[in-house]
């Protein structure tokens, strides 16, 4: 018999064990609906099982680095476990440079999503940071995404961002076998949570959406009663709020899945992570055909037709104009997707800019309401950017440019600035 001591330590455990459950959108339990934030017991747990499986720290440095710059926070609104001013969040695996992720399908199921490239500029303090100097630690920019395809039984989705260049797994392992040890993590972010009565946002409140690194072993194969494409399986690694989605990867940083929830089983209702996994070949396959088909979309109904600027060019012309701001016409950083541009446009450009004589200032999103592009056939476009000045907002300037859609997305091609 426990102590009521001892109950009430018995009590916190569970709490904070079921706390943990990725999926509170099927089949949650009310503790696990009313907990809301990560806590330092769950860390000590998936530090424990994590040690089990790995003790070499430069190991450990390597696959926490491959992970972690081939992950994304998602962000999604209109949730209904957490209070209106946060936004419910997951992760990402890239599988593309050109934008496609997959993740766990309850992170955006029904839902508007985002994903926020967060860079931390240094480590904020372990006693917390006030709201108002969030940014002399972080800098952020957000991109909405796309659902592509969805299989709720197996909790698994493929979204589209409109990004760049962007680290992926380019190995995948569909079906791992049983007692293989495999990984996760995130280097990046410290969660969301509003702030205290004196303004302050403590780490150990976030919802979980911070850094993590957790091993475990595969306990049993992909589950035999989904369809062979898309499956489940369950590992004894731990997880906690915040990490539904994140790649889970195999010790020769093979991709074999993500994190879709905690669940019970057995008579003492241990606790054990499912994972959801994906045929590699159907990856291919759907990104093939999403990519075919927002082609044959824009060309049917733009070809002979202006239309506004698709979503993912839009961050690299805004990075092309940022840098004629700072007078680099030549883009001496490159950006990723835009050809370099040579001496004599950018020479052109340069004089057209300073002859003006208003100071170029960066593309606010008005600029987008009346920027357009037009379909040239054989996968080229072309495109006009109105460009903003300090002094009169939006100018007579505009920039000129082509693209051309390929298999690994879009090239831009710096054309000239002038006035209509």
């Amino acid at each position: 018999m426990f102590s009521d001591v001892g109950k009430k330590k018995m009590k916190s455990l569970q709490l904070g064990l079921w706390g943990i459950t990725l999926a509170c959108a099927v089949g949650c339990t009310d503790y696990a609906s009313s907990w809301k934030f990560d806590n330092p017991t769950v860390r000590r747990i998936q530090e424990k099982e994590t040690v089990r499986h790995i003790t070499d720290d430069n190991q450990k440095t390597r696959i926490k680095e491959y992970i972690g710059k081939r992950v994304r926070i998602v962000f999604s609104e209109g949730g209904t476990e957490l209070p209106d001013e946060i936004h419910t969040a997951g992760r990402a695996a890239a599988l593309t440079q050109d934008g496609y992720f997959i993740t766990a399908y309850h992170v955006v199921q029904d839902r508007a999503f985002y994903i926020e490239q967060t860079n931390m500029i240094r480590r904020p303090p372990s006693r917390g940071f006030k709201t108002s100097e969030i940014s002399r630690y972080f800098s952020s920019s957000r991109h909405r995404g796309r659902l592509v395809w969805s299989n709720p039984d197996a909790d698994l989705a493929i979204l589209k961002f409109p990004i760049e260049g962007h680290p992926y797994f380019n190995l995948l392992e569909a079906n791992p076998t049983k007692e293989q040890i495999v990984f996760s993590a995130d280097d990046e972010g410290y969660g969301s949570s509003p702030a205290d009565k004196r303004g302050e946002v403590r780490r150990e409140n976030l919802v979980g959406n911070g850094v993590f690194f957790a091993a475990g072993s595969v306990l049993d194969g992909p589950d035999k009663f989904l369809p062979a494409t898309a499956s489940t399986f369950s590992t004894s690694l731990v997880a906690r709020r915040g990490m539904s989605g994140a790649p889970l990867v195999t010790a020769d940083f093979k991709l074999c899945g993500v994190l879709s929830r905690m669940e019970g089983f057995g008579r003492f209702q241990s606790l054990r992570t499912v994972a959801a996994t994906i045929d590699p070949s159907l990856i291919e396959d759907l990104v093939a055909d999403d990519r075919d088909q927002q082609t044959r979309q824009r060309s049917n109904k733009m070809e002979d037709s202006e239309v506004s600027i698709p979503l993912e060019w839009r961050p690299m012309i805004r990075d092309i104009v940022k840098a004629f701001t700072k007078g680099d016409y030549r883009l001496s950083v490159p950006v990723p997707g835009v050809l370099p541009i040579d001496p004599g446009t950018s020479a052109q450009i340069q004089e057209y800019i300073e002859e003006y004589s208003e100071e170029l200032i960066e593309l606010p999103d008005e600029t987008w309401e009346t920027s357009v592009a037009q379909y040239q056939g054989s996968k080229r476009w072309e495109f006009l950017v109105d460009l903003w000045t300090a002094e009169s907002g939006s100018s007579d300037m505009v920039l000129h440019g082509e693209v051309e859609e390929g298999a690994n997305g879009p090239t831009l091609k710096v054309g000239l600035v002038y006035v209509p």
